[in-house]
């Protein structure tokens, strides 16, 4: 999403409520879990629709947009379950986020591990990841080039908002339960880790290699900070003023430039 310069900030909300929906969905039931997911990626790639479309066509900024969006799904969400999330995972779906493949790495982290593999290889080897930086750099070069500069913006938007959706769902079983809390920190955990993974918050530079390391970073910090029993709200203190810095440094870089 930074690569086209733009930022999502419904994600945490779109995971929420597809965490919310997906546990009244199976409600406990094995054969109610399929359906829930596709519930999920419906829900969700509706989401990424309308931010897509109001980005590009109405020309709102991308982070009002999707804050609008995102407090509107979060009420939605509010309201679907009455403040008080029912339902809970089923057995297929809990062995899936938790179960041992191999007895050595669980199901949740090996779908991530694919997914990862899955974008390396579009952002660097298929026409699209091409077209995705180009967007970033410039999107009125990148039209004059003849890309497809809507499509592949609101392409972006509903991908990353329907893999937001299938972590809310995976989440569900994860915890066992669904909770509005579910992932509250996540908007600003993701653009910490995206931002110190090099990527350029002003789009068409970075490598999802990089977010994999700017991760692996934030979780090592977030440990220390755990360790020395520093509060929440001292760390999202840190992790605000590690996105600063680093924002200065990249707008002082380009300045010199």
């Amino acid at each position: 999403m930074i690569l086209t310069g733009g930022i999502d900030l419904s994600m945490q909300y779109t995971l929420v409520l597809c965490n919310v929906v997906s546990a009244q969905v199976i409600s406990g039931q094995n054969e109610n879990t399929w359906m829930a997911l596709a519930v999920s990626i419906l829900i969700s790639a509706v989401i990424g629709l309308i931010n897509g479309f109001g980005v590009y066509f109405l020309k709102i900024p991308a982070m009002i947009m999707t804050l609008a969006t995102g407090s509107a799904v979060w009420g939605i969400a509010y309201i679907y379950c009455n403040g008080a999330p029912k339902g809970k995972t089923s057995e297929i779906l809990s062995f899936i986020a938790n179960g041992k493949i191999g007895g050595i790495i669980n199901g949740a982290s090996l779908i991530w591990m694919l997914l990862s593999v899955a974008v390396i290889l579009v952002l660097k080897f298929t026409v699209f990841g091409r077209t995705v930086y180009a967007v970033g750099v410039n999107r009125e070069s990148a039209n004059y080039s003849g890309i497809n500069v809507p499509a592949t913006l609101i392409g972006i938007y509903v991908a990353a908002s329907v893999l937001a959706g299938i972590s809310g769902f995976i989440l569900l079983g994860y915890t066992g339960t669904s909770y509005l809390s579910t992932g509250e920190s996540y908007n600003m955990d993701s653009i910490a880790a995206v931002v110190v993974g090099g990527t350029s918050i002003m789009g068409g530079s970075g490598s999802y290699v990089g977010t994999i390391a700017g991760v692996g970073i934030m979780i090592i910090i977030n440990s220390l900070m755990t360790v020395l029993n520093m509060a929440e709200s001292g760390k999202q203190m840190v992790q605000g003023l590690i996105i600063i810095v680093l924002l200065v440094i990249v707008y002082g870089r380009k300045d010199r430039e």
